[in-house]
């Protein structure tokens, strides 16, 4: 009679074990669709700054923040 009480306590303790696994897989796929989303509103807000003025201050540090390049700005400079 142990040993089917042991066998059930292993089946549950697996069970625990693949419930506590499945749960850290959902968060940190929760985590990372977090960060993803936070990355996609920056791009946008960039984005929107650089399409209403591509010159202006704000915009430039926009570009440098995202590591991105204003091909106007470059054109202009190669220029001059």
């Amino acid at each position: 009679m142990s040993k089917a009480l042991e066998k059930q306590l292993e089946k549950y303790e697996k069970i625990d074990r693949f419930k506590s696994a499945r749960e850290q897989e959902i968060y940190s796929m929760r985590e990372s669709a977090v960060k993803a989303m936070i990355e996609k509103e920056k791009l946008q807000e960039a984005v929107a700054v650089i399409w209403k003025s591509p010159r202006s201050k704000t915009a430039q540090e926009k570009l440098k923040s995202l590591n991105l390049y204003s091909k106007e700005v470059s054109i202009e400079e190669s220029e001059d």
